[in-house]
């Protein structure tokens, strides 16, 4: 992976030569001037990603049994992305090196579960000294650690907030190019996105009724793998041939 930040003067360049862009925080240096971070991946650590089935550190106890609820769309959620975003970065100010708006609800004409998925990229996640403090004194919840799928750590809105999950993943981490081309993909493919909601219904359906009227997010997820996987191979294969 090839990292780079860089501002108005340089970004044509970057978007020419295949980087995917993201905003990210002013630079005390030039704090007039908007900033980007540039991420040319590396396609051998996408196609072979690590699993996210390895240990994890639950924080405040395991999540409990709920109904799994798939939404249609909603104008609201890139607004909502947006007050989350302004939230975490006056809380983490530079530390957050990029705040994007990935996951279903990112995706125009998606339905989703009502929650909003916002990945954070900083230098480093495990260490935690950088942004724990600040994001619970902004009024997130800190909820689980796995050291082990790319430092991946997870917080979530409080009570009575709008229902939010922010992924925290080191600065171009793989992890992080999948989902923003994950989402690139659906939006721009309509007949894989409607394949990809009729999924979405049907999970939902079968761990609620499998559940009696309850079920886990992380089941859920897991009856969706096989059409993640394969639409993922799909995506990297047609990178590979426009690359």
């Amino acid at each position: 992976m090839v990292l780079a930040r860089t501002d108005d003067d340089a970004i044509g360049f970057y978007r020419a030569t295949g980087f995917q862009i993201s905003d990210s925080t002013s630079d005390p240096r030039w704090s007039a001037r908007r900033r980007y971070l540039c991420v040319l991946p590396h396609l051998p650590l996408l196609r072979h990603p690590l699993t996210d089935d390895g240990p994890v550190e639950w924080i405040h106890g395991e999540p409990a049994p709920a109904p799994v609820l798939v939404h249609p769309p909603s104008a609201s959620w890139p607004q909502d992305f947006a007050a989350l975003a302004e939230r975490i970065g006056q809380a983490l100010g530079p530390r957050a090196l990029a705040i994007e708006h990935l996951g279903s609800t990112s995706v125009p004409g998606l339905p989703a579960k009502p929650v909003i998925d916002v990945v954070l990229s900083v230098a480093d996640p495990e260490s935690e000294a950088d942004y724990v403090d600040a994001l619970i004194a902004a009024g997130f919840i800190f909820r689980l650690r796995e050291s082990g799928w790319y430092g991946h750590r997870l917080f979530v809105a409080g009570p009575g907030e709008q229902a939010a999950n922010i992924h925290i993943f080191a600065i171009g981490s793989p992890e992080t190019s999948r989902m923003r081309l994950f989402r690139d993909w659906l939006t721009t493919h309509e007949t894989d996105r409607e394949a990809y909601a009729r999924i979405k219904l049907a999970s939902a359906a079968l761990i609620n009724e499998s559940g009696g009227g309850m079920g886990l997010v992380m089941d859920y997820n897991r009856d969706k793998e096989p059409f993640i996987r394969e639409l993922y191979q799909r995506i990297l294969r047609n990178d590979s041939s426009e690359a």
